[in-house]
């Protein structure tokens, strides 16, 4: 997966699940390939592409058209009637998003999942690409624990004397798990006082939900008073069992202006992001180095272990070798794809 603006004709190399990968735009819309050369096993994506379309590799030339075929070798007289051609990869490209399947058949039968908000009248959203070095687990679940914003991002969204009692209501179905905290106070930090310029106080709590769907979108929606609201959507794609991608798309109406807010929003979400980083960072390592172990979650753990479960349960059911078509069937982004509830529960929590 990219972001739709990152798309260019310069070749973008990308991984997910140590599959290479070499995306770039041509005439006739994004392409994806394997990014190997047939010939030498070079990457494609240190090479460069033509306005019409075609990618030249870096190393000795060869030149593949914009499906992938071969048309040139540069030096040679006679016509090769073998096929040396690429390995096509299926994508779609939705809402300034680019998805891309790993297998040159997968291509799945529905959408991918949209931002509720990308678009909406009176919002403005802002797309933004980092890298986490950790696993998917290990990002979602940083991604949507609230108790570690008081201690890790202190001062900047919440603050460790902000104590107050709140119901934390879950609901797991099949493909998704939802937290809804209510009774919640407005965040004291600094980031969080940006957000809620405006608030009406007599409303109190705010409103929070984090989402977590199969098979890796986190999301975390506030409403901070009639006039503030955002939804921030990541989609997470592992590069590695360390390494997660993060395509994150921020849609949000304030009382200030939308570019204006963003402009001063920026370093401070990079200044956060940048605590995250460091943090997974040194999880991942002493995992590499001494071997996982078992966690121990408490209630307020709200998240983590339920979206351990869902990864489990998709994961056993790609081992027991559901067709494609099946598994793409079951893993939709939708909660009206889900009727029946599979958990659900309220816990108190001292937050």
């Amino acid at each position: 997966m990219c972001l739709g603006p990152a798309l260019t004709t310069r070749p973008l190399h990308r991984s997910l699940l140590g599959v290479p990968i070499v995306l770039y735009r041509t005439p006739a819309g994004p392409r994806a390939f394997i990014d190997r050369c047939p010939h030498r096993g070079v990457p494609l994506s240190i090479g460069k592409c033509d306005a019409q379309g075609s990618l030249e590799c870096a190393y000795h030339g060869w030149r593949f058209d914009s499906g992938g075929h071969l048309i040139d070798v540069p030096g040679r007289v006679a016509v090769d009637e073998r096929a040396h051609g690429l390995v096509r990869l299926p994508l779609r490209e939705e809402s300034g998003l680019v998805f891309v399947c790993p297998e040159p058949d997968g291509l799945p039968p529905i959408a991918p999942y949209v931002p509720p908000l990308l678009g909406a009248p009176g919002y403005t959203s802002v797309l933004r690409e980092v890298t986490a070095p950790g696993s998917l687990y290990s990002t979602a679940e940083n991604a949507l624990d609230v108790p570690h914003t008081a201690i890790l991002h202190r001062g900047l969204f919440r603050s460790q004397t902000q104590r107050t009692r709140i119901a934390a209501q879950v609901r797991r179905r099949k493909h998704w798990v939802e937290a809804e905290y209510v009774g919640e106070p407005p965040p004291s930090g600094l980031v969080a006082r940006l957000l809620a310029v405006g608030k009406d106080r007599a409303r109190g709590a705010v409103q929070h939900w984090d989402r977590f769907f199969l098979p890796g979108v986190a999301e975390v929606e506030y409403r901070l008073g009639p006039r503030s609201h955002f939804v921030v959507s990541a989609f997470l794609t592992p590069e590695s069992p360390h390494v997660t991608r993060l395509y994150a798309v921020a849609s949000f109406r304030t009382p200030l202006p939308g570019r204006l807010l963003a402009l001063v929003l920026e370093p401070f979400a990079r200044m956060i992001f940048a605590q995250d980083q460091r943090i997974l960072a040194a999880q991942s390592e002493h995992v590499r180095r001494f071997g996982p172990a078992p966690f121990v979650s408490t209630e307020l753990d709200t998240m983590g272990p339920h979206i351990r479960r869902l990864l489990k349960a998709a994961y056993q059911a790609e081992q027991a070798e559901i067709s494609p078509a099946q598994q793409v069937s079951e893993l939709r982004l939708s909660s009206s794809d889900d009727a029946s509830p599979v958990f659900e529960t309220t816990v108190e929590l001292d937050a």
